[in-house]
């Protein structure tokens, strides 16, 4: 199984081509069946999607 992780920290990502929905988009096209995701800023060590991972 592909696993997959995607992470913002701003909105401002999306207009950048970043949105959460657009990595996701990415991952399961390149074979990602599951995908963890956070929206945190960088500066925060807690990042719940990552640790399920």
């Amino acid at each position: 199984m592909i696993y997959g992780y995607c992470r913002v920290s701003t909105k401002g990502q999306a207009k950048n081509g970043n949105s959460l929905e657009q990595q996701e988009n990415a991952l399961r096209e390149n074979g990602a069946l599951e995908i963890y995701k956070d929206s945190f800023t960088g500066t925060k060590i807690d990042r719940p999607g990552f640790d399920k991972l």
